[in-house]
């Protein structure tokens, strides 16, 4: 139920004036509107929890480019793929890490979900694409766009990937409210 702007009285929505101090009410829509706003602002994750996943991840895809660029690892050295897969599989995770129900490896350490907000649902292979598309361009997605995005969720605890594929993240405990 929305309040009165002016003496913060609870209301029906379609009335036009406040019954206790008549005061102009907000519309049905844009009473809705600031409804589902302020659910979105009381359910989405803290920035440091969001970036500690993001920590997270950046840390498998150092690990993962360390242990494919080894020289234990002859076998890609022989067929001349190692740079190759080197570069390529970090960026793919990048890609792909939310995936599988809308968890990344930083998302299940931390307990958060990549949710899709039109769908009502974790997101899955076609929302982590849209979602992390330009983190999976070889070099400059691990390190040039992972750190705008970093400045993104520390300024506004949102990135361009959440706004193109409509997601949020979402602590596991917060599932339950939508």
């Amino acid at each position: 139920m929305p309040f009165c702007a002016k003496c913060g009285t609870e209301y029906q929505i379609g009335n036009d004036l406040c019954a206790y101090c008549s005061g102009p009410l907000q519309t049905s829509e844009e009473a809705i509107a600031d409804s589902d706003q302020s659910n979105e602002r009381q359910i989405q994750t803290p920035k440091m929890l969001r970036i500690f996943a993001g920590i997270i991840d950046i840390l498998v895809v150092v690990g993962l480019t360390a242990l494919l660029l080894s020289p234990r690892l002859r076998f890609l050295s022989m067929v001349g793929m190692r740079r190759i897969i080197s570069f390529g599989a970090p960026s793919l995770y990048l890609l792909l890490k939310d995936c599988i129900d809308g968890k990344s490896i930083g998302k299940l350490v931390t307990g958060l979900t990549t949710f899709n907000i039109i769908e009502k649902k974790p997101t899955g292979f076609a929302d982590s694409i849209l979602r992390n598309w330009y983190l999976g361009i070889p070099l400059l997605g691990p390190t040039v766009f992972s750190g705008i995005a970093f400045i993104q969720i520390m300024l506004k605890n949102k990135r361009w990937g959440d706004g193109m594929a409509k997601t949020v993240i979402l602590k596991d405990k917060n599932l339950e409210r939508l």
